[in-house]
Parts: C-alpha cells; structure tokens; sequence
C-alpha cells in the first residue's frame, strides 16, 4: 500500500512533527496522546503498531496496526482515509497520482504540526543557549521590510514592541552570507531548525522560505528557543470559503530544515537538517524578576497573537497583562509543559483567551476543554476571558475597542 502513495512514511512523520529515533527501519514514535509512550512506525512499508490500552487515547482500546493514511488520522484528528489522503495530496501541493521517488516535499510547506512535540531536553537540538544565540545572531542579520512593519502596526503593536521582540522579514536573498556571517560570528548552527551542514559544498546553509515574517518564540528565561514564520499570503474577495480557509492554515510554519535531515540523494548533500518543535511562548515572563509574584497569565493561541494583545491590553487598560502561548489548540502536550512551568514560576491562574470560535467549532471547543483538565489536573485554575462573538481572536477584540475609544488610530 505504501508504494502506492505519492508520500512517505518519513515524510508524514515530518509533516506532523513527530519525533521519533531509531536508524533501521522501525522506528519509535512518541504518541501525542500519552506522554512517554511509543508507536513502533516502519518507515519503509507504512506500517505501525500500538500494543499499548491507554484510557485517554481517542482510539481506545487501541489504535491497532495500519498503514500511512490510519497514522495521518491518529495524528491529526482527521475522521476518514478519504479526508487524510485529500489533506495530505493539498498539504505535498499534489494533483493526480505522483510517483514517489520523484517528489521531494517543499521546503515551504513544514506545518504547524496539530499534535504536541514537548522540545525539552531533546538531544537532537542544540542546546537552548545555543539555538538563542544563534537566532539572536541571524535575526541582527536580517531587517525587517517597510510594508511587515506596517502590518504588525496595523495589528496593534508600536515601534517599541516591533523593536524588544525582534520581528524580522523572511530573507529572500544573500542567504549564503548570512550563513558564511554566522559562522564567522561563531555562531553554531549544527542542530538548529533552519540550518543545515551542504556536504557538497563543505559550508552551512541557510533553508529557504517563501517570504513571510520571523516570529521569535521566547521560553520562560526569555531565550528564544525557535522561529515561526507567518507568511505572506495573499487572500482576495473572490476567493471560496474553502480556498480561504486552506490559505489561513497555511499561514504559520515553523522555521525548520526537516526534510534536509532525511534526503538521500546520490550527490549526499543536504542530510544534516534539523526537525523543530512545537513551543510554548512564555511571552515576557523572563524579564519579570523572580521575586516578583505573578499569579496569573493569560494563553492564546498563537505568539504573534499573544505579543499583539498583551501590546493592546496596556493600551485599552492601561496595564499590562501577561499573555503566554501554545502553537495550537491541539498542542496538549505543549500546553501541559506550559503549565508545569508557570506552576514552577508561581502562577496559580491562567485565563484562557483562545479565539470566540469555539462557540461554532465543535473541535476548537473540545480541544479547550482538554486544556481545561490539563490545567485543573496540574492544580491550576482554569478561566474563560469572554470577549464575545463579535470579534474572532483577543488581539481583534482589543484592536476593535482601542480603535472605539480612540485610544488608537490605525
């Protein structure tokens, strides 16, 4: 079955961010579901098994044995082999049927993974000083252009935020330099998403992206621990819902070099990439002092998000509130770090400020209920910022009443 489809094991694995070791053909996955548990996946026919009974698995008794498409399904929450075929042919940008060894994903399309990857002590990334040196490095390399400037203004933020956070444009040229730049910086790039190691050419290289902009994503010391990038995409009025709606889960991707790290080419080049992660966004925790109390925070989903509405939030109210983030509303286990964490730091409340639509998303909705048990489970208190319906996210909701109440004019 798995020679028959135009995608790899390898290749869906990437596309859901999985993280799994192993060199031969079987390989152990980390379940998304079960925190320490493992999915035997062999890489060369599709297959995997799961001989595990977890209670909480949405496959219980047990998700069984099967090919590429069932895995899809496990990992995405996606109902038939039918949707996870046409989801993953859109996600390759395939048409028709493709033959396998001669697609190559695009570098554009590493996603937002819907599952959860906790990038904690992974030894397959370099250490978190290391990736925050490095980032700090390239994004003083890189500027950012006139017209993202404007956007991230017309979204709410000031030339001061613009500035602390350290939003930059998606090179789209000199990418080499910047590279042979960091390197004679010292900067290390050996196992930091969106480097690689060309052996072809003896010298590190920078992956390329489509244009779009750099959204650091800080832990809680305020290091940044990776990159996502929001892209440019453009959506015009005659667009369908649907057209519309597959540009917008587009949008965000991860700065990254994973399929670098597993092409065989002949010539041997390219094969040092490096997989990121999901991340938790700590927002501006790192610059609170520690003997600071901070009772609450409040998650979005999103940093982009969160950085815009925490900006806004001083505005309309005149103080400022702490905004943390996950990557996605499915991303459970990152949501779980999260909470582990802000417990460790003294927070005993998180408001939840995830966007209205979960009041017609019936996923959207359940995925935040998970979160609330997740929260309630760690002895966190768990409530609901309601904003209303009129507005989709916090930062529109703050933006819309900043604007009402001439507190801001954009």
């Amino acid at each position: 079955m798995a020679d028959m489809m135009p995608f790899t094991m390898p290749q869906v694995l990437d596309l859901v961010n999985a993280k799994y070791k192993g060199k031969g053909k079987w390989v152990d996955v980390d379940c998304p579901y079960a925190k320490g548990q493992k999915i035997r996946v062999n890489l060369s026919d599709g297959r995997w098994n799961c001989f595990h009974e977890c209670s909480s698995c949405p496959r219980h008794p047990r998700p069984g044995s099967s090919g590429i498409l069932d895995l899809y399904c496990f990992f995405s929450g996606v109902d038939s082999r039918k949707e996870a075929y046409m989801k993953l042919m859109d996600e390759f940008n395939l048409s028709g049927s493709v033959p396998r060894t001669q697609y190559k994903p695009p570098v554009n399309d590493i996603i937002v993974p819907s599952t959860p990857v906790d990038p904690s002590n992974d030894e397959s990334l370099a250490p978190i000083d290391v990736r925050d040196d490095t980032y700090r490095k390239f994004l003083s390399l890189c500027t950012l252009s006139k017209r993202h400037r404007q956007d991230l203004m017309k979204r709410g933020l000031k030339e001061k935020d613009i500035q602390e956070i350290g939003y930059r444009s998606v090179p789209q040229a000199g990418l080499n330099q910047i590279a042979k730049a960091l390197v004679g910086s010292g900067a290390v790039l050996d196992r930091v998403p969106g480097f690689y190691f060309d052996k072809k050419s003896g010298s590190y290289k920078i992956c390329p992206h489509k244009s779009g902009v750099f959204i650091p994503y800080f832990d809680i010391k305020g290091r940044i621990q990776g990159l996502q990038i929001r892209y440019d995409v453009k959506i015009t009025p005659d667009m369908d819902k649907k057209t519309v709606k597959s540009l917008k889960q587009k949008r965000y991707r991860w700065f990254s070099s994973a399929w670098l790290a597993s092409d065989s080419s002949k010539d041997g080049a390219n094969d040092t990439g490096t997989q990121s992660k999901n991340y938790a966004y700590f927002g501006t925790i790192g610059s609170v002092p520690e003997n600071e109390e901070l009772t609450a925070v409040y998650v979005t989903e999103g940093a982009l998000k969160a950085q815009t509405a925490q900006s806004l939030c001083k505005t309309v109210y005149g103080k400022e509130r702490i905004f943390v983030a996950v990557p996605g509303v499915s991303c459970y286990s990152t949501f779980e770090s999260l909470c582990e964490q802000l417990k460790k730091r003294g927070v005993s409340i998180i408001v939840d400020a995830f966007d209205s639509d979960r009041n017609t998303n019936e996923s959207v909705c359940n995925a935040i209920r998970r979160m609330h048990t997740i929260a309630v489970g760690q002895g966190l208190q768990f409530k609901t910022w309601n904003f209303g319906d009129s507005e989709k996210g916090v930062d529109d909701f703050l933006l819309a009443k900043a604007i009402r109440e001439q507190k801001i004019v954009v």
